[in-house]
């Protein structure tokens, strides 16, 4: 489409009110939204993984991803809820005679440009929480001075697509990053590679670094994420050991693949079942032990981690349920693991993924560390002026529960990065999003949105058996978090209930005659 060109799109009286519509022009495919009488126009594409919002939902002037629930701004297609991060294409629209045409829109790169001495924000840690952070600022017109420090050695990336689609081969390294480098130039937020920090000095409001340097800070942004356990057992500094965090190691995997295709993974949680769904996907042997008899019961029930498991193991993985690892054996090389049954698994590679620990060593001393993580109040500020936290190490109280809860997911810890962001700026309100992540198992897709620590029931809709359900998880009678697979829509509109806390009674939830759009719609327009 030329940038002066008016081309038609579709009859006003084909879309109807507050639903996405798509249409193909030319190459492209051009998301319509009507509001009233408007219509508004942007490119039909999430820009985090390319699902299609035609089947989304809109809700006020946003329209929701439907596969991990990315929220844009209709009218100009800006980002307003992560994980994607780039804002769509924005379309001109005009309506003559009942016709809706469109035009592509002119779009200028902002770059920063101050001078003068200037504020600084330092941010530790290059993940969801820290990027998210300093785009943010910029986003919000923050002018003053950002600095992330990173141990890694790369730009920041997508972490969660580690154990997905990069190590399946589908996604290249170049890929993965979350900007192109110049998108840290222009907007002028500095990157320090391949640095630790050692302590903070608070009196003089100094990092200290492992090299030695020191870093001046006006406000500190504490985004340092976790770090993965190992296991307590002999054999794991064996050439073959790996563990799961980063990019370098996921490469390493990588290469040892190359020659070798047996695996052991130890551990059976959420990280630990993508690397072996994705192993399989490259025809690896791959055997995983795991110390419960059912996957994932505690986060979704379990009939739902039964059918996770049976996913496992029909595409191919030996599945060692139950059971843990004593010894990884060989001299100088991984030959074989030994399990508490006396079973013995001949393997050259063996992957532990048992979790994860908060980074916060760096912050004994400081008195703002607790139970592994960092205290914050509702506007994710630590009890030290100016010092804010962020991500897997923040223990943020739950807006509906009011529980302290800390939560290692990547759409959770940009939500925060950002809400900081917007905090340092002056926009300070209480941080009141409802967690969101997903899990991508044996070519099936299962999202969950809210916070349920504690629950009295299960309750179903679909069916688990055919990987088309969505499960409500119920505390004293009030719908605490979802979980579902397919199905996307309802679920959307479920995630829109519990971030509203709008009760749904669990008779309403069973009931397959009840939509839970037209439910939500009903309950919106009753509080008008």
């Amino acid at each position: 489409m030329a940038f002066d060109e008016w081309e038609y799109a579709a009859e006003l009286s084909e879309l109807e009110e507050n639903r996405p519509y798509a249409v193909k022009l030319g190459k492209k495919n051009i998301l319509l939204v009507r509001i009233g009488n408007r219509v508004y126009a942007n490119l039909a594409k999430c820009t985090h993984y390319g699902a299609p919002l035609k089947e989304g939902i809109v809700i006020g002037n946003e329209v929701v991803c439907p596969w991990h629930a990315a929220r844009f701004r209709i009218e100009d297609g800006r980002v307003t809820a992560p994980p994607a991060l780039q804002n769509l294409t924005r379309y001109e629209v005009k309506i003559e005679e009942g016709k809706v045409y469109v035009r592509k829109t002119r779009t200028e790169t902002r770059k920063v440009t101050s001078t003068g001495k200037r504020e600084t924000v330092v941010i530790i840690g290059a993940g969801g929480a820290g990027t998210a952070c300093a785009q943010a600022l910029r986003d919000e017109g923050y002018d003053g001075k950002i600095r992330i420090i990173t141990a890694e050695s790369s730009y920041p990336y997508d972490r969660p697509n580690l154990s997905k689609e990069f190590l399946t081969g589908e996604v290249k390294r170049e890929w993965m990053f979350l900007h192109p480098e110049n998108y840290y130039s222009d907007n002028e937020i500095e990157i320090v590679f391949n640095e630790k920090v050692m302590e903070i000095d608070l009196k003089d409001k100094k990092v200290i670094l492992a090299s030695g340097g020191k870093m001046e800070y006006d406000k500190l942004v504490l985004a340092t994420g976790a770090i993965p356990r190992t296991p307590d057992i002999s054999g794991v500094y064996t050439q073959g050991f790996y563990l799961f965090r980063s990019m370098s190691d996921a490469s390493a995997i990588l290469s040892a693949l190359e020659k070798s295709k047996r695996v052991v993974i130890i551990g059976d949680g959420f990280l630990g079942l993508e690397i072996a769904s994705s192993l399989r996907e490259k025809d690896v042997d791959v055997e995983l032990v795991g110390r419960s008899e059912v996957p994932l019961r505690r986060v979704f029930g379990e009939r739902i981690g039964g059918w996770i498991k049976y996913l496992h193991e029909e595409s191919g993985t030996i599945y060692h349920s139950g059971r843990t690892v004593q010894e990884i054996r060989g001299v100088g090389k991984v030959k074989e693991v030994l399990l508490d049954d006396g079973t013995l698994i001949s393997t050259s590679i063996v992957i532990a993924a048992v979790g994860v620990i908060p980074a916060v060593d760096y912050l004994e001393g400081t008195g703002i560390t607790k139970n592994n993580g960092v205290i914050v109040n509702q506007f994710l500020e630590t009890p030290i002026d100016d010092i804010y936290a962020a991500g897997d190490i923040a223990i943020v109280p739950d807006p509906i529960t009011r529980e302290k809860r800390r939560i290692e997911h990547w759409v959770e810890a940009q939500n925060q990065g950002i809400h900081v962001a917007r905090v340092i700026v002056g926009k300070k309100q209480k941080y009141s999003e409802v967690p969101f992540f997903w899990t991508h198992q044996c070519d099936k897709s299962i999202k969950y949105f809210g916070y349920a620590s504690r629950i009295d029931s299960i309750k179903y809709r679909g069916s688990v058996e055919d990987g088309e359900f969505i499960a409500g998880y119920f505390r004293r009678g009030r719908l605490r978090a979802v979980a579902g697979c397919g199905m996307a829509e309802e679920l959307l509109y479920l995630g829109e209930l519990i971030k509203n806390r709008i009760k749904i009674k669990e008779h309403v939830f069973e009931d397959t005659h009840i939509s839970f759009r037209e439910f939500y719609e009903d309950m919106v327009e009753r509080r008008k």
